[in-house]
């Protein structure tokens, strides 16, 4: 990125939760991210065509918080949120007190321009 940190990308489009194990996903976000969250880092999930087949349930979410070391959200830079639908928003609003209780609503940008896109990237 322009703030030289690495920056990991998620395409959420192809997640089918009937698909993919919430426990496997976890655990290969978090083998990702290894080798990066002792240092700065961002994230940009790619929300184009995100449908409600792709929505996690809020315990994937409370999961992964609940297993993620200290440095993932000490270390994390952005989280840059490309495309998101106005079904977003409804689903925003039952993810919004573990949001807020991490601190990571502050780090969050949402975008559908690729000005502001490009201006991280």
């Amino acid at each position: 990125t322009k703030t030289r940190r690495p920056a990991f990308v998620y395409v959420a489009r192809r997640y089918v939760v009937q698909d993919i194990d919430a426990d496997t996903m976890i655990y290969f976000v978090l083998a990702t991210l290894r080798p990066s969250m002792r240092q700065p880092f961002d994230i940009i999930v790619d929300l184009t065509m995100f449908s409600r087949e792709n929505d996690p349930a809020p315990e994937f979410f409370e999961s992964f918080v609940s297993v993620a070391p200290p440095d993932v959200a000490r270390n994390l830079g952005t989280i840059m949120i490309v495309n998101a639908p106005s079904y977003l928003r409804l689903a925003g609003k039952k993810l919004h007190p573990l949001v807020v209780s991490t601190k990571l609503h502050k780090k969050m940008k949402f975008t559908t321009s690729a000005p502001m896109y490009s201006a991280l990237i």
